[in-house]
């Protein structure tokens, strides 16, 4: 299951309820297909707005001739004596697991290219910035057009960049305790 619908291919709309263990009790997958990452492809991928990260099924691995070993809070996934991911225990108790890369290192790539995904490794990069970095960097094959069709519609830069009115200067003092409240409102916060 994913939150970034950016990661399916060949998706099609499905309106499928996952129970989970929340107050709602229930999210709406909106979209199956697809990822295809370097070393192998994950089928039948949820895509569900509401999820706050990637998950994959233990089980389904199993299904499709995987093998999921778990030891000292640490994990890996192979397939065919090969190891795709490895992974450690988070403090949630969920296990984060990262695709292995012909180099060895770990990183989370796919084999598309996207404008969105590089937006988001960038921290939610402008436009403006990300055409300065075509220029001066290799490996990043998009084109001006792509960058800046995609990036119209990201809704977390344009939170971001809202602007509201100011305050009005008529103040009013308060006549008993706790009448007027003064504090700092942050939230909710969900990390990609």
């Amino acid at each position: 299951m994913t939150n970034d619908v950016q990661l399916l291919r060949n998706k099609r709309p499905v309106n499928k309820e996952i129970k989970v263990a929340s107050q709602k009790g229930a999210m709406i997958a909106e979209q199956i297909g697809k990822v295809e990452m370097k070393h192998c492809e994950l089928e039948n991928v949820l895509y569900i707005p509401e999820l706050r990260g990637n998950l994959m099924s233990v089980s389904a691995i199993d299904k499709q001739g995987g093998k999921v070993e778990f030891y000292n809070g640490q994990v890996k996934i192979c397939k065919n004596e090969r190891v795709i991911f490895r992974g450690k225990r988070n403090d949630g108790g969920l296990y984060a697991v990262k695709e292995i890369t012909d180099e060895g290192s770990v990183l989370m790539t796919t084999k598309h290219n996207s404008v969105r995904l590089w937006h988001y490794r960038l921290g939610h990069l402008s436009p403006r910035n990300m055409m300065k970095l075509l220029n001066i960097s290799e490996g990043i094959k998009l084109t001006k057009e792509e960058i800046f069709q995609e990036l119209q519609s990201c809704n977390r830069c344009l939170k971001a960049n809202l602007k509201r009115l100011p305050f009005d200067n008529q103040r009013s003092r308060a006549s008993q305790p706790l009448e007027i409240i003064h504090t700092d409102i942050c939230g909710p916060i969900f990390l990609l």
